[in-house]
């Protein structure tokens, strides 16, 4: 198929047809705003070569289409403005520089600038959640708590982690990553374990000690 329009304005055209504002599209692809503004108005310099086939792909296929044509797309644009770009003869007309021209181009450097440290955060930050193990981070109960009350309100977060068990039993986790279960407690000695397994199976444990004063 031959696309008389850009990467960008197919995307920008695609998504106003149905009716889909950059919120929706960041929340779809995890994609930042500013990388998603950077596509739409092909301003591929904003983003780091490495990651924008990959956006290129997720934008596509959140809108229905044809990713690999797309990349295929982009691939030729690129090589035209190379083969463009090699053709020109550079000029020299010795004329001095106005200051607009001189913060426009600084105004452009800071926004791309802008562009990729946003890029390069969110990378991190997605290589961060899948490298590094879970961490439980539990508010309650307090460690060697004794009580009088045979019911107990657990709650905590699991950062980085896919799921939670305690005593090897399913507990919810919400899109924060925290969690809040109340548990019966018996008389004695209460060992609650907690286990927290990301998505590489990685895991992380946390045991607290609850005595049960049965009144």
């Amino acid at each position: 198929m031959e696309y008389k329009e850009t990467i960008g304005q197919i995307l920008s055209h695609t998504r106003r047809e149905k009716g889909w504002d950059l919120e929706r599209i960041h929340k779809e692809t995890k994609i930042p705003i500013a990388g998603l503004k950077a596509l739409e108005e092909d301003d591929y310099d904003a983003l780091p070569s490495i990651y924008l086939k990959g956006a290129i792909q997720k934008y596509a296929q959140v809108l229905g289409l044809n990713y690999k044509e797309l990349i295929n797309l982009y691939k030729n644009s690129n090589e035209f403005v190379a083969q463009q770009d090699q053709s020109l003869v550079p000029i020299s007309d010795h004329r001095s520089i106005s200051l607009f021209s001189q913060l426009r181009n600084i105004l452009i450097i800071l926004s791309k600038s802008l562009v990729l440290i946003l890029v390069s955060s969110y990378l991190i930050y997605e290589l961060a959640m899948l490298i590094l193990p879970p961490k439980i981070i539990l508010e309650s109960p307090r460690a060697d708590l004794n009580t009088n009350k045979g019911t107990l309100l657990v709650q905590g977060k699991a950062i980085r982690a896919k799921s939670l068990l305690l005593n090897n039993q399913p507990i919810l986790i919400d899109e924060s990553k925290a969690f809040k279960e109340e548990i019966i407690l018996k008389p004695g000695l209460n060992q609650l374990e907690f286990i927290a397994i990301n998505q590489l199976g990685q895991k992380s444990t946390l045991v607290r000690n609850v005595i049960y004063a049965f009144p």
